[in-house]
């Protein structure tokens, strides 16, 4: 192609910040996609282990966008887990999913919001309120909730005369669970919130079927 041509792409990849100029040259802007051009598309062999400046370089990259990734798909699923909480109407499920022996009522609520004190002292990803009124944390993280975890919630829930419910995506150490029994703390794991996702969805969808027919 052209020099114009060749400086207009240039200039697009700068746009969406795949290259970089720096002294007077340009340069792949991320380190992994650099790594694989080197090595896929110009041939060059990288003899023996990364330089240490380089391979810190990669694996600071990479963490901070698997922290950001994490962190992106924890407030989705926290908005995910508000939706299923204004979903509850009274659907009786398994205790399971929730930590409990034997069959649970789903109690239906008015009002599910994220809650922040004002002294931001008090805070919980979804307080309920209705019938009945849960504060409910989210931890969607690859580790086990640990019995620290369940006694912060435990103590905000406390303040907040509600009931706690502890989402774990990874579920709970063996401590964790015996001091949720112990203090009445609601435990779910990933496939618990799968599970009440589909309960309550279908719930959802006889209503609405209902409804049309009436």
């Amino acid at each position: 192609v052209s020099s114009g041509t060749a400086q207009g792409y240039l200039r697009w990849l700068q746009e969406v910040d795949l290259v970089v100029e720096q002294d007077g040259g340009h340069y792949y802007a991320d380190p992994v996609l650099r790594f694989w051009v080197a090595r896929s598309v110009l041939g060059l062999e990288i003899a023996g282990a990364p330089r240490p400046a380089l391979l810190a370089e990669l694996v600071a990259h990479l963490d901070e966008q698997y922290q950001q990734a994490a962190t992106d798909l924890g407030v989705a699923k926290e908005s995910q887990v508000r939706e299923l909480l204004t979903g509850f109407a009274g659907q009786v499920v398994d205790g399971k999913l929730l930590g409990l022996a034997g069959k649970v009522r789903l109690p239906p609520f008015e009002r599910v919001a994220s809650y922040r004190s004002a002294d931001g002292q008090v805070e919980v990803d979804a307080l309920a309120e209705g019938e009945q009124r849960w504060a409910v944390e989210v931890r969607w993280r690859a580790r086990l909730a640990l019995p620290r975890d369940l006694r912060r919630l435990q103590a905000v829930a406390a303040d907040l005369d509600a009931r706690p419910w502890f989402i774990a995506k990874a579920g709970f150490t063996t401590a964790a669970q015996d001091l949720a029994r112990q203090a009445g703390v609601m435990c779910s794991d990933q496939h618990d919130v799968e599970q009440l996702i589909r309960i309550v969805g279908r719930a959802g969808d006889e209503r609405r079927k209902r409804g049309v027919g009436a």
